[in-house]
């Protein structure tokens, strides 16, 4: 039989360990105030390997920072907010020349269907450019 030493076990304080290892260790149940350097190792990889998965998942465009998402959305409700308040001056002279209820129905919903439209136009070139 081969002659085989093992390495005594190194025990690490918790403090001692990254924040995110700490959370990792949180999240899988390792309540204990020390954890051996096996286990602060098995850790770490898991902690890489969960950002090996959030880079790639951000490369491939299925994750974005919630900071870009804000913007976007925030873009988005000033551009609705923006197309909604121009049709009453668009369309001011327009109305006012009509007597039927049903004409100005009619000419209201083209506005507003053309107002989304042009909304839903640009928040695709928004998304794609991103």
């Amino acid at each position: 039989m081969p002659n085989v030493t093992r390495r005594k076990s190194r025990t690490l304080s918790r403090n001692s360990a990254p924040e995110e290892i700490r959370e990792v260790a949180g999240e899988l149940g390792v309540a204990s105030d020390e954890m051996s350097y096996t286990e602060a190792s098995r850790l770490l990889k898991i902690c890489q390997a969960r950002l090996a998965e959030i880079e790639l998942e951000q490369k491939r465009g299925e994750l974005m920072l919630v900071s870009d998402h804000e913007k976007t959305i925030f873009n988005l409700a000033r551009l609705s907010r923006d197309a909604m308040l121009a049709i009453p001056d668009r369309l001011a002279a327009e109305l006012a020349g009509i007597s039927d209820p049903f004409e100005a129905h009619v000419v209201l919903t083209r506005e507003i269907r053309a107002a989304i439209m042009a909304m839903i136009e640009k928040g695709e070139r928004e998304r794609e450019e991103s």
